[in-house]
């Protein structure tokens, strides 16, 4: 039996990679720093600037390319 052979092998090799990433796992979400984050409503960009007319085609793609029933599954 070949896969006999093979589980020890996977087991070594497997185990520390599972635990090298459940740290990555672990560090990853515990540094999210936008569960909290608001933003600031009466802030204001200038208009007229390359900034509004490239958010203006944005929008305007965004809601002439929508599926009928909106942004939903």
């Amino acid at each position: 039996m070949v896969y006999s052979v093979m589980v020890p092998t996977l087991l070594k090799v497997g185990f520390p990679l599972l635990l090298l990433l459940s740290f990555h796992v672990d560090h990853g979400m515990s540094s999210n720093d936008y569960i909290n984050s608001h933003c600031n409503v009466t802030a204001n960009y200038t208009g007229g600037t390359k900034f509004e007319s490239n958010m203006r085609g944005v929008f305007d793609i965004l809601t002439k390319d929508a599926p009928p029933n909106g942004f939903a599954n």
